[in-house]
């Protein structure tokens, strides 16, 4: 984003290092997160404008909604370590279909989509 102005934000306590700790472990950089929280919380006409890309999703599909109720009352230790075995599990499945079905429609383009989520999950 060669060119684009420059920000000062003031933080609450506690904010910076909030942030700094989720930068840490999903390996992002501090101004793509808060340019993701933005584009998430501005009306939907300035995030399509400002980037000219078609709106991100907010909420869950429907046959997710389901699937969260357990999550939400994890009471295993740290979620974010289920979720990135999860996350393992699911790039590993991808990869098998890549293999086995190569020329079955978006099989290779979602392994390919998935390869690019790997740093915010702990893969390298």
């Amino acid at each position: 984003m060669k060119g684009s102005p420059k920000v000062t934000i003031r933080l609450r306590n506690g904010q910076r290092e909030r942030l700094e700790a989720f930068c840490r472990d999903s390996g992002s950089e501090v101004s793509h997160v808060i340019r993701l929280a933005l584009d998430a919380i501005l009306p939907a006409e300035s995030a399509a404008e400002a980037n000219g890309k078609p709106l991100k999703r907010l909420s869950p599909p429907d046959q997710i909604i389901s699937l969260t109720a357990k999550y939400r009352a994890w009471g295993r230790g740290d979620l974010r370590e289920e979720r990135n075995r999860l996350f393992g599990e699911l790039l590993a499945a991808s990869f098998a279909c890549k293999q086995l079905y190569p020329r079955t429609p978006n099989i290779v383009e979602g392994y390919e989509g998935l390869l690019q989520l790997c740093q915010l999950f702990g893969i390298k």
